[in-house]
Formats: structure tokens, C-alpha cells, sequence
């Protein structure tokens, strides 16, 4: 499997390889969000046009070295423990900068105000008369800041995801189809509190753009045996869908079941030597039965053991104290902690945990060498 961005010539390379290796490409995720987020801003006319204020607004605010230092000054008489914030403008190739954009002109909107009122009162020059009367033709009225809060409710599952994913400390490919699945169905973060028509359009566009992009009927098996083997998502609502396999209607939960007997048993052929090397020879004591019969046949030892190892962990009822592995804890380690009771289970998880759901960690490790090796580099 290989995840990466999409760019033309990327996808045509990968679609090369799936054709010719049958290698799964997988879009990186917070790639994909950002392209959702694009477009579904240029959908929407009343959001992009907020957008483009809060742009104005901060280049305008970022650029004045007189409001940068009145600003200052009044953060730090507000909170004199913290360092002052300064002004983030968006980029349409950073990813979840407008949604950063507009979160600092909401928190500093107080500052604006006052270090505007400072300026008036203690700077007579004409240069600040002039950057005040060009500041008030920008300035965002109260019906203009709510919008831009409500449209910042809408891009924060965006931003925490995008976070999330491209952070490279979690196994987080298992959490991409749950998310979709809690934001298409409207149960992301504080959606019943928007009240702006261009915040609800924009809600609108990004989940069908989320719809298209991430299909919840044709989700890759892979990536549904990663999300089942994350014992905090293994009861999700997800699994309950009805897709559609060889032309019959089945519940996702029982294709992800037949999926996980099968390659189980695909990968463990070879009986002796295999079990021998993945659980350094501490097998069930059925494994070693001199049976001859096929291990591929119903009421074979090892087919009995992986199927009563998947339905025990399908029933495991997970404790308040291990929900919180759902978003934030590493799965891997619910994993070795019951490495014991899940021999077979657990081999499957470290193999398909690992799948990366984004490109961002590999891209970073490019960024990370072009700052070491530079041009002026001596050795």
C-alpha cells in the first residue's frame, strides 16, 4: 500500500504500479481535506468573501509596524505571562491556514479595538491618521465576527484531524473512516451551534466533497481491518453500514470478519515454520496437533482458535479507563498489553496499524534534510 499527495503526475505513477504490483494507493488524508476545504470555500461565495476580508485584515495588521506595536503593548498588559500573538495569513498550499487565519482574528479582534483607540489618542501624525482611517475601512462588524466563529466551528474537525493524521506518533489510518463517518452524519465538533447561512452552506459542501472523496459504501479492505483492529473504534457505528460485496448486501462487521479469517489463514500456511517465527514458538496447544486435515477446513485447530480469538475480541468490552485509545492513546499499545490473548489477532494489527494515512510525516523528514543540508554546508 502507498500513500501519498495528489498531485497529476503522483496518482498517475501509483495508478501505474496498482495495475502492474495490485499495490492499493491511499490519498493522503490531509491532502485530501485541504482540497475539500479549497474547493468548498469557492463554492460557497458568502464564506470565501469573509475569508478574503480576514486576509485583508491580517496582511494589513501584519504589515504595520505601528499597529504591531500598539497590539503588543496591549497583549501584554492583557496577559503579561504569555508572549504576544501576531497575525497568520492563509495560503492556499498551507494546509488548514485559513482556519488558523481567522481563530487569531477572532482571539485578537479585542486587541484590534484597543491599540486602534491607543493610536488615537496618543498618535497625532499624519501616517497614523492614515493607517486608522485604512484600518476602519477593513475592520469586521459584529454580524461579520460571528460568521467568521461559526465558520471557524466548521473547519476545527478539519484542523484537529489534518493534526492528527499528520502528526506520524499514532497509528491513525483507524481513525480516517470513523471520522467520515461522524462528520457526514453531522456528529462533528458543534455543528448545532452554527447559525450563519454561509457557515451552513460551507458545513454543506465540505460533507459532500468528504462524501465523494471517501465513499463510505466502498471503503478498502485494508483500511476496514485497521479500523476494527483499533479496539476503541471496533464498535463504532460504522460497522453496523450495509455494503454491497460479489453482488449481496452484508454488514461491514461481518465482511471485516470474513476478511481478517482469511488472510489470517493466507499467511499462515505453512503451520510450523510460520507460527514459529511470528510467536517464537509459544503457539495454542491445538496448533501442534498432528492433524493432517487441511488448516483451511471448517473445525481445523487453527481455524477454531482464530475464530474463537475473533469473537472473543469482537465481545471485549472496552473499560472507561481504555476509551480514551480512541483518538488519543497508541492502539498498538492495547496490543501488546494483550499480546497474550491475541496471538493471531494481534500479528494482524502491527501489520495493518502501520498503514500511514497521510503523506505528511515522510514530507517532513524532506523539509527536515533540505534545512540541515544546505548550499553553504561545508562537510
Amino acid at each position: 500500500m502507498g500513500t501519498t499527495d495528489q498531485g497529476s503526475n503522483i496518482k498517475n505513477a501509483m495508478n501505474q504500479l496498482s495495475n502492474t504490483l495490485s499495490t492499493l494507493w491511499l490519498p493522503c488524508a490531509a491532502h485530501t481535506i485541504q482540497l475539500c476545504v479549497n474547493t468548498s470555500l469557492s463554492e460557497t461565495n458568502a464564506a470565501d468573501m469573509i475569508v478574503a476580508k480576514c486576509h485583508d485584515l491580517a496582511v494589513m495588521l501584519r504589515n504595520s509596524g505601528l499597529f504591531r506595536r500598539h497590539m503588543d503593548i496591549v497583549q501584554q498588559q492583557q496577559y503579561p505571562e504569555s508572549q504576544p500573538l501576531t497575525f497568520s495569513i492563509d495560503m492556499p498550499t498551507r494546509w488548514n491556514s485559513q482556519y488558523m487565519m481567522m481563530e487569531r482574528v477572532i482571539k485578537l479582534a479585542d486587541a484590534i479595538r484597543m491599540a486602534r483607540q491607543n493610536i488615537v489618542q496618543s498618535d497625532y501624525t499624519p501616517e497614523a491618521r492614515r493607517q486608522v482611517r485604512k484600518l476602519d475601512t477593513m475592520m469586521l462588524e459584529e454580524d461579520d465576527l460571528q460568521v467568521v466563529k461559526d465558520l471557524v466551528t466548521v473547519l476545527k474537525p478539519m484542523y484537529i484531524f489534518t493534526m492528527q493524521v499528520g502528526s506520524g506518533k499514532i497509528p491513525a489510518v483507524s481513525l480516517l473512516y470513523p471520522w467520515v463517518y461522524d462528520e457526514v452524519n453531522n456528529l462533528g465538533d458543534a455543528v448545532n451551534a452554527i447559525e450563519s447561512a454561509a457557515a451552513v452552506n460551507l458545513r454543506t459542501r465540505l460533507v459532500d466533497h468528504i462524501r465523494v472523496r471517501w465513499p463510505l459504501d466502498r471503503i478498502p479492505d485494508a483500511v476496514a481491518i485497521a479500523t476494527f483492529l483499533n479496539p476503541g473504534l471496533k464498535k463504532h457505528p460504522l460497522f453496523d453500514m450495509q455494503i454491497e460485496r460479489n453482488g449481496q448486501n452484508v454488514k461491514l462487521l461481518d465482511n471485516v470478519h470474513r476478511l481478517v479469517v482469511t488472510e489470517l489463514l493466507d499467511l499462515l500456511k505453512d503451520r510450523e515454520s510460520t507460527l514459529a517465527t511470528f510467536y517464537n514458538g509459544q503457539c495454542h496447544e491445538q496448533d501442534s496437533s498432528d492433524d493432517d486435515a487441511p488448516i483451511t477446513q471448517p473445525g481445523s485447530p487453527l481455524l477454531r482458535n482464530i475464530t474463537r480469538e475473533l469473537q472473543d475480541y469482537t465481545a471485549y468490552s472496552i473499560e472507561k479507563l481504555e476509551r480514551r485509545l480512541k483518538y488519543r492513546d497508541d492502539p498498538v499499545a492495547w496490543w501488546l498489553k494483550h499480546s497474550t490473548s491475541y496471538r493471531y489477532l494481534g500479528y494482524l494489527a502491527r501489520r495493518y496499524l502501520a498503514i500511514q494515512p497521510s503523506s505528511v510525516p515522510s514530507e517532513r523528514l524532506f523539509s527536515d534534510a533540505g534545512n540541515l543540508v544546505t548550499k553553504k554546508r561545508s562537510n
